[in-house]
């Protein structure tokens, strides 16, 4: 009776070593099931089985694992810091973006010559500005100045540089797609384009919502950055996407047209908005 127990309690509650063997075997198991055809045979049901009880099985371990992880990063000052101080998490994320905003640019530049593809030359243009705008602000930042006035100037110069990056690059994009130019993506870059634009977007939401409280200008300018720059690499990769699973209908073209006249027109009326409220502002107190 007790080794009937003992055996039930390994069945039941598996270790954390158990179940990483048993979600091994079945992974081993399944790839052999599916390489050699047998997905109908009573193996492969048996490996579903094994699969889903070692995925079950799994989910308590990770759950205490992740417990113990949370435990172990909220005695980190740093993670401390960054959980408590909104405006600390702003700045980290200003620096992450010029880090990842100069790498992508520095990937399309890179494409644009391999290629020789002009429209990615023009896009890795876009980019290196946009890291050039975000460089001014993570300068600014580093400093630790705390100047409202040279904070709206700042502001003011992103703001002017949004608009005329985004007017310039509507005019080539619009000039592109009614001459029937393919905006694409060469090769593998377009999964790479794709994971940039759910990043940027994802990144710009959280930005958008969690820190609308900040009233300093140099965070509003990155937010309204990592905002513009989202919905830019979102639209590009909506015409990449046609021009390459799409089958050449006109209405792919007209879609094209529409979504980067909203997409170009909502970041100008952002970028002219900046501009408005920092007049304002310096007018009042210069």
């Amino acid at each position: 009776m007790k080794h009937c127990k003992q055996i039930l309690d390994i069945v039941l509650r598996p270790d954390g070593a158990q179940t990483i063997c048993m979600a091994m075997l079945s992974g081993i198991l399944l790839t052999a099931v599916f390489q050699r055809g047998l997905e109908e045979s009573v193996l492969a049901y048996s490996c579903y089985a094994l699969s889903a009880y070692s995925l079950v099985m799994a989910i308590p371990h990770g759950i205490r694992l992740f417990g113990i992880c949370s435990q172990k990063l909220n005695e980190n000052a740093a993670y401390a810091r960054y959980k408590s101080d909104p405006e600390y998490k702003i700045r980290l994320s200003i620096h992450v973006s010029l880090a990842v905003t100069a790498f992508y640019s520095a990937a399309k530049a890179a494409a644009g010559l391999w290629y020789g593809s002009a429209w990615l030359g023009a896009l890795a243009l876009y980019y290196t500005l946009l890291t050039f705008a975000r460089y001014l602000l993570f300068r600014y930042i580093r400093k630790g100045r705390h100047d409202r006035l040279r904070e709206y100037r700042l502001y003011r110069l992103c703001a002017f540089l949004l608009l005329i990056l985004t007017l310039t690059l509507a005019a080539i994009s619009f000039h592109a797609i009614y001459h029937g130019r393919a905006i694409k993506y060469p090769g593998y870059m377009i999964y790479a384009a794709a994971a940039f634009t759910f990043y940027s977007l994802t990144m710009a939401i959280i930005n958008q919502l969690r820190y609308r409280s900040l009233e300093s200008p140099v965070f509003r300018a990155g937010k309204q950055l990592s905002f513009a720059s989202a919905f830019v690499s979102l639209y590009f990769l909506q015409c990449s996407l046609f021009s390459v699973f799409g089958d050449g209908s006109p209405w792919e073209k007209y879609m094209n047209i529409g979504t980067g006249m909203a997409v170009f027109a909502l970041i100008a009326a952002d970028a002219v908005y900046m501009i408005r409220k920092c007049k304002k502002y310096l007018g009042e107190n210069i």
